[in-house]
C-alpha cells in the first residue's frame, strides 16, 4: 500500500523520495497526528522540521551564506569560520573547557592542512566531524552563529510549534513541516561512502556544551556535507521507485491562518515557548505570547 493511500491524501507532488502535502489547515495535521496510521508510519524512523515559510529549503545557514561563494573554497572556508569560533570562545570558559578547545584547534589545523595538500593534488583528508566539532557549532547554532547544522525533532507538534513561530509580521501564506526519514538517509548515506564519494548527511548529536535547547526539543542535528539543499540531496540519491510506502522526505504545506488557534492547541499538548527553550529567550517568547493575547482580550 502507498503512503497517500494509507494517509487517505493524495500527495501534490512526488518525486524521487519527496513526497508534498498541501493541507486546507493545521487542524488537518493534528488529526493525522492522532490517526493511528500516522503513528504506525512514523514508528521513530522520521525526524521533523517546522519551517515559517514552506518556499524556504532545508539548508544550514552556513550553506546559504555560502551560495555565492565557489564550491571548491567551501570546506576551506567552514575551516576557518570553526577556527575564528574557536579563537573567540577562548574568553568564555563556562560555554567551553579550554582542552575542548584545545582538542578542535588542534584537528581543524590537520583539517586545513589536509586541504591544502588535496589543492595541491596530493593526498585528500575525509571530511568527517568529530565530536568536539560538533559540540562547538551546536554552541553557536542557537547564538546566530552561521553552522553546517539542522535542527531537528523527534517530536511532530514541537515541529509544528516552529513551524508556526513566526518572526515577522506579516507571516508567509504558507509554512511547511518536513518528515525526514533518518533510518533511510543514514542506509543511503553509508552506500555512498562505500563508493568513495562524501556527499552525504549524518545525523550528530552534541555531548559536550550547552544541551539544554536540544534535550527540552527532544532533538538532534542533521549535517549535510555536499553543498546541496536536503529535498535535493534526496531527489538526487533515490528513485521514484525507492519505498514508496514510507518515503524518505515528506513536505506538508500548511496555511499560517489560525496561528494563535494553533498555538493554543500546540500549548495544550505541552508544545510551548517555555518548554522548547528553556532559558531567557522562552520567558520572554512567553511573555511576549500572552501580551499578543491580552491586547485581543475585550474588557
Amino acid at each position: 500500500m502507498t503512503f497517500s493511500r494509507t494517509l487517505k491524501y493524495s500527495a501534490s507532488s512526488s518525486r524521487n523520495g519527496l513526497h508534498q502535502f498541501l493541507l486546507s489547515s493545521y487542524r488537518e495535521f493534528l488529526d493525522l497526528f492522532s490517526d493511528a496510521a500516522f503513528k504506525d508510519l512514523f514508528d521513530g524512523d522520521y525526524l521533523f522540521r517546522g519551517q515559517e515559510n514552506a518556499l524556504w529549503r532545508l539548508e544550514p545557514s552556513l550553506t546559504r551564506s555560502l551560495r555565492s561563494v565557489n564550491s571548491e573554497r567551501h570546506n576551506e572556508l567552514r575551516i576557518k569560520h570553526l577556527r575564528n569560533f574557536c579563537m573567540q570562545l577562548r574568553g568564555y570558559p563556562n560555554l567551553v573547557q579550554p582542552e575542548h578547545l584545545r582538542r578542535t584547534l588542534e584537528n581543524i589545523e590537520r583539517k586545513h592542512m589536509g586541504h591544502i595538500n588535496s589543492t595541491a593534488g596530493q593526498r585528500v583528508v575525509h571530511d568527517t566531524m568529530v565530536q568536539d566539532e560538533v559540540d562547538l557549532w551546536s554552541i553557536g547554532q542557537h547564538r546566530g552563529l552561521a553552522t553546517p547544522l539542522l535542527d531537528w525533532s523527534r517530536s511532530p507538534l514541537d515541529a509544528l510549534f516552529f513551524a508556526f513561530d513566526f518572526s515577522k509580521s506579516p507571516p508567509p501564506t504558507y509554512c511547511a513541516l518536513f518528515a525526514f526519514n533518518m533510518k533511510l538517509a543514514t542506509e543511503r548515506s553509508k552506500i555512498i561512502r562505500d563508493q568513495g564519494r562524501t556527499n552525504v548527511i549524518d545525523f550528530v548529536e552534541p555531548i559536550g556544551g550547552e544541551r539544554s535547547r536540544i534535550l527540552a526539543q527532544n532533538g538532534l542535528f542533521s549535517l549535510c556535507t555536499s553543498s546541496l539543499p536536503i529535498e535535493h540531496w534526496v531527489t538526487s540519491n533515490f528513485s521514484s521507485e525507492d519505498h514508496a510506502d514510507k518515503p524518505v522526505l515528506i513536505k506538508f504545506v500548511i496555511p499560517t491562518e489560525e496561528a494563535e488557534k494553533c498555538q493554543w492547541e500546540l500549548g495544550v499538548y505541552g508544545a510551548t515557548a517555555l518548554k522548547l527553550f528553556p532559558d531567557l529567550e522562552g520567558v520572554c517568547k512567553s511573555c511576549n505570547s500572552r501580551f499578543e493575547n491580552q491586547k485581543g482580550e475585550v474588557k
